[in-house]
């Protein structure tokens, strides 16, 4: 927004005029302070405004003792040898104080807190699935790039160019080249398209200028090199979400639920006691009373803790079946697109699809796994990994071809995200000749959506609004 652009730009230099701020909800966001001190909440605070409060107090709570150290001095006494008397003093400096206008406000605040604060406990029990083949991951590697553009905005050149002007050359490229690998090249860019000359800076962006970085930042887009595919391996520990599951639940909760998970997972299927009694292993009435007792899916406090999907990766998988943003356990599955997705693949298990393959799949959880699509974010001119929600692996039982299916049922929430990311993809996977283990192997990339009316021409082949759709 223009408020954000041009009142919060400084606001963290010692220079700013700005030193009390009162709106509405929008400075919950659009904003980076270590200076405050005080917050209050006025007529906020009720239960449905709980993630407003968190996230403006969690603004709130940033310090900077030293440049670019965002930690609390008594963190940081033994790295600066700091005296344990001013580590005291600083606490009152390092202290956010919250005020609300009312009772209710402040109970509001305080269970929130209380509760983002709460300690973690961790879920135990979870079991990996007994694999039939190696299941394939893609491994990346750096090749030179050529044709780097970085696109710049008016507002971005015309700053650019003034920040450059206040410069003698000399000093700006002895300034730069203390940043790693800048490059004079970049200048040389600068002022052709200064000039109108062809330039592998072009118009078209929408960043910010910034003093510190934006120079950095072209130098680092037009030098970059790109991610390519250098070879399948064997997935070994590139998803490990599942052994770092914890709860911010109360100690019984997480023990009932921690007892539930090994339930499921001893359950026994209707297939399988139905097996047992025709092998004469169990008689009816030892039948009936399993069929009754046994559950692979079972609920505790909204959460869905389910072994029904056995072909994936590790289980239980636990979903929250209420609002995404009161989920308290990490990596349960809360999200409504991927729970939809989910919902739709346990009623077509009998696809004749999958008779044909060998297949597992798992969630990928960003930042924790290590399975993604490296790709260029136009926008924010910058590498990206995309992490598709959900990886698929099959195993054609005739030729024991590979293929390779992700899928990310909540891609489509930004339009140009998924260009961005459908075009990396392509670059990496599309019409390429692979293989793995000495079999051809193909990488498919989809997107889940029950609405494909709005998406462009340039995505829509890769939107499926069903499981059906995605597996034929």
């Amino acid at each position: 927004s223009d408020i954000s652009q041009s009142h919060f730009e400084n606001i963290n230099s010692s220079q700013s005029s700005i030193n009390i701020m009162l709106g509405s909800k929008v400075f919950s966001e659009g904003w980076d302070s270590n200076r405050v001190n005080l917050i209050s909440f006025i007529n906020i605070g009720s239960i449905n405004a709980k993630k407003y409060v968190l996230q403006t107090i969690g603004r709130g709570v940033r310090i900077e003792p030293f440049l670019n150290i965002r930690k609390r001095l008594n963190a940081l006494k033994e790295m600066f040898k700091i005296d344990e008397r001013c580590v005291n003093l600083a606490c009152g400096l390092e202290t956010l104080f919250v005020m609300a206008s009312d009772n209710e406000a402040i109970k509001a605040i305080i269970e929130g807190i209380e509760c983002e604060f709460m300690e973690s406990r961790h879920l135990k029990g979870f079991k990996e699935t007994k694999l039939s083949f190696n299941l394939p991951v893609p491994k990346y590697k750096n090749e030179a790039k050529l044709k780097n553009i970085y696109k710049i905005s008016e507002k971005e050149a015309k700053s650019l160019k003034e920040f450059i002007k206040s410069y003698d050359e000399d000093v700006l490229i002895l300034e730069q080249c203390l940043y790693k690998n800048f490059k004079y090249s970049t200048l040389e860019e600068f002022y052709k398209f200064s000039d109108g000359k062809e330039s592998k800076i072009q118009s078209g962006g929408n960043v910010e200028f910034n003093e510190k970085t934006t120079l950095k930042t072209i130098n680092s887009v037009l030098n970059s090199n790109a991610k390519v595919l250098d070879k399948f391996v064997k997935l070994k520990e590139e998803i490990t979400h599942h052994k770092n599951i914890q709860a911010k639940l109360d100690f019984e909760t997480v023990k009932k639920i921690n007892k539930t998970i090994k339930d499921v997972l001893n359950a026994k299927s209707e297939d399988e006691l139905k097996a047992d009694f025709e092998n004469k292993k169990i008689n009816l009435d030892e039948l009936m009373q399993g069929i009754k007792e046994s559950q692979k899916s079972k609920e505790v406090q909204n959460y869905i803790i389910s072994a029904k999907l056995s072909k994936h990766y590790y289980s239980p998988l636990i979903i929250y079946n209420k609002n995404d943003k009161e989920n308290k356990i990490n990596f349960a599955i809360s999200n409504k697109s991927e729970k939809e997705f989910l919902e739709d693949l346990e009623s077509n298990l009998n696809l004749s699809f999958f008779e044909q393959y060998e297949w597992y799949f798992s969630k990928l959880v960003e930042n924790q796994d290590e399975i993604y699509i490296p790709y260029f974010d136009e926008e924010q001119q910058k590498e990206r990994k995309f992490y598709p929600d959900f990886i698929f692996w099959l195993k054609n039982k005739q030729s024991g071809d590979f293929s390779i299916y992700f899928i990310d049922p909540k891609g489509l929430k930004i339009e140009d995200n998924p260009r961005f990311k459908l075009k990396g993809f392509k670059a990496i996977f599309e019409n390429k000749n692979l293989t793995y283990e000495d079999k051809n192997i193909k990488v498919n990339l989809f997107f889940y959506n029950k609405n494909i009316n709005n998406t462009s021409e340039e995505i829509k082949d890769f939107v499926k609004l069903n499981i059906e759709d995605i597996f034929r």
